[in-house]
């Protein structure tokens, strides 16, 4: 019974530490100024994040077009929405890397 428990706890140790790693960025912008692409897919999009007053650059990776039409959307019309995203960056255990955008969306601004 205890060797069961150990090897147990081996295995749960060894799933933890060879599971991805993950990170997710969300912004809140209330502003955008400028859409750059990069690279096939990726965009730096500039403009003026909720709750600050100058401009920031952010990297967002693989928008979808859904997601692209928003940033148009709000470039067009400055402080009348804000634009909600988040993305991913997981590195997996065989150092293979994925990205992209998890999330958008544009609502009224207050």
């Amino acid at each position: 019974m205890i060797g069961s428990k150990r090897a147990l706890a081996a295995a749960a140790l060894l799933l933890v530490s060879s599971a991805a790693s993950a990170v997710d960025t969300d912004y809140s912008f209330t502003s955008v100024t400028k859409i750059e692409w990069q690279s096939p897919s990726d965009i730096n999009l500039t403009g003026v994040l909720a709750n600050d007053t100058v401009p920031s650059t952010a990297l967002i990776y693989s928008p979808n077009d859904l997601c692209t039409g928003f940033m148009d959307t709000l470039l067009k019309n400055p402080g009348a929405y804000i634009l909600k995203l988040t993305t991913y960056y997981t590195t997996y255990p065989n150092g293979t890397v994925g990205y992209g955008t998890k999330r958008c969306s544009l609502e009224a601004a207050p």
